[in-house]
């Protein structure tokens, strides 16, 4: 029996290293945003695909957000000084129907001239935390917008706010907007017990080229990115989801981005800058913002759906097997080119789904020329079932070169701006219960043959 009894406490070691080879290894440092179940009391990463839209007061379409692949709404939760306690509820329990979150965005009147030691400061404030705050599908809180804007509210206000946010709800995560062009030194200030970062930044121009402010965009959020890093916030970054021709916005000249420089969009901050979710802004689609409101529609069909279920596709392996094993880029030109941008020509970022025994590796181009990539890929937690490659958005097969000792070569071409998913299979690892039967098989033939 001692030699069974050594067998199982191998198996239970191999088992927890099996366990460790599945914990979440932030891409560049920035954690992940978290969902916090009120049933279990545990918190879980959640990987947020995100609309903006206006509220209570204005429409909310969750049922059209789900179908276009989001899994979250961002609301106004109480606009214009006014008390819509109950219609917010009744926005999150339309999302737990569907099995969506929310986030509720606190307008700057509640923010206002709040002191964390002067309750009479932050009634109305406490009674939505409190009315809201053990409901399943909340996400998390947002603290204004685009702060610090026009709006009388202060650094001092929000960090008071959220401190009573905090001490009222302390198992949400706190979220702020800024405006893109905010100082480093800014943002710090106005964070100071806030969990996650995001930023406003539309580059789509009408009568610009495809993929014009690509390059603006992502320096923007490579240096979000890196200040979440710094700080050890949670990062989303925000997308452009409007090209308004009419109303207040026409003046800004924007149109919706292609479906291709949206893909680039969602997915190249993603693997370039350890953003961990991504928002929308706006989900609107009303006749005094367009004249032609279907052109909405066919942005929301042809570039958020098919890229938003592709992500959806990640969710588990985002969630459970973030940045897995090594992944060494190199391509064409990398030395020897002029290159003066803080984020990299290509990107990358290797994901593994233990559900389904799949690695998914994001390969972004962030330049505007055609080269080649290659990407040395080893310290795989799971071992491959074979050298198969397959691009599931078009078909593509081919075969990674085997290096040897665990080392893999994946080399492929990508298009200006193009993003790339490769996935491969690994060896599907045995099961709890296959092991204890294995076990239990191996004691039987032991007490057999009277081993001891």
């Amino acid at each position: 029996m001692k030699v069974f009894a050594a067998i199982i406490a191998v198996s239970f070691v191999v088992l927890l290293a099996i366990q460790a080879a599945h914990a979440i290894d932030d891409h560049a440092g920035v954690p992940p945003i978290l969902y916090y179940n009120p049933a279990t009391g545990q918190k879980t990463p959640f990987v947020p695909r995100a609309w903006f839209v206006f509220g209570p007061g204005s429409g909310f379409y969750p049922a059209e957000i789900k179908a276009s692949g989001g899994n979250t709404i961002i609301f106004a939760g109480i606009p214009d000084g006014l008390i819509q306690i109950d219609q917010v509820r009744e926005r999150l329990d339309q999302l737990q129907s569907l099995n969506m979150k929310g986030i509720v965005m606190v307008r700057h009147n509640l923010l206002d001239g709040v002191n964390s030691s002067r309750p009479a400061t932050y009634e109305t404030l406490a009674l939505l935390v409190n009315s809201l705050k053990d409901h399943p599908a909340l996400l998390g809180w947002q603290l204004g917008d685009e702060n610090p804007g026009s709006d009388p509210l202060t650094a001092t206000d929000v960090i008071n706010s959220a401190q009573v946010v905090r001490s009222l709800d302390p198992n949400r995560q706190i979220w702020q907007d800024f405006h893109n062009g905010h100082s480093n030194s800014t943002i710090t200030a106005w964070m100071p017990g806030t969990d996650v970062v995001s930023f406003d930044q539309y580059t789509n121009d009408r009568g610009e080229p495809e993929h014009a402010g690509a390059s603006e965009y992502l320096r923007t959020a490579h240096r979000y990115g890196q200040l979440a890093v710094q700080q050890g916030w949670a990062y989303a970054h925000i997308t452009q989801g409007f090209g308004a021709d009419l109303g207040p916005l026409a003046s800004i000249n924007k149109r919706f981005p292609t479906p291709d420089e949206y893909r680039w969009n969602v997915f190249a901050p993603i693997a370039s800058t350890g953003s961990r979710g991504v928002e929308n802004w706006v989900y609107a689609n009303q006749p005094d913002w367009y004249s032609n409101p279907a052109e909405f529609d066919t942005f929301r069909d042809q570039a958020v759906k098919p890229t938003w279920l592709e992500l959806a596709g990640l969710q588990h392996a985002m969630e459970t097997g973030y940045n897995v094993g090594t992944v060494s880029l190199t391509w064409d030109g990398k030395g020897t080119e002029s290159w003066s941008e803080p984020f990299d020509r290509f990107s990358q970022l290797l994901v593994y789904d233990d559900q389904q025994h799949l690695y998914s590796l994001i390969l972004t181009n962030n330049a505007s020329d055609i080269r080649q990539a290659r990407a040395t890929i080893s310290n795989l937690p799971e071992e491959l079932a074979g050298l198969q490659v397959i691009i599931p958005k078009t078909g593509q097969i081919f075969a990674l070169t085997d290096l040897g000792n665990g080392s893999y070569l994946l080399a492929d071409s990508l298009l200006d701006h193009q993003v790339v998913i490769y996935q491969f299979s690994a060896v599907p690892e045995p099961s709890a219960c296959a092991a204890i039967g294995l076990l239990t098989m191996l004691a039987i033939n032991l007490k057999k043959y009277r081993i001891s």
